[in-house]
């Protein structure tokens, strides 16, 4: 089988988003520590793998059930 990936751009990710979220803390950050946030944020996050996983599963069982109609 060959892999192919998925690179869409909602999932997409910069600095831009760091320093935003950020300031709706009321934090000023340097753009090497928005990127070293951004780096750690989706470094080894099962949670994050876990979402998207169960995320396809669904749409799986749901695009079964629209072929078989």
């Amino acid at each position: 089988m060959k892999v192919i990936y998925y690179e869409g751009h909602e999932v997409r990710w910069n600095t831009t988003d760091v320093h935003r979220n950020a300031k709706r803390l009321g934090v000023e950050l340097t753009e090497a520590e928005a990127l070293s946030i951004l780096n750690a944020t989706f470094e080894d996050n099962e949670d994050i793998m876990q979402f998207i996983n169960d995320e396809m599963s669904d749409t799986i069982g749901t695009k079964m059930k629209i072929y078989e109609k």
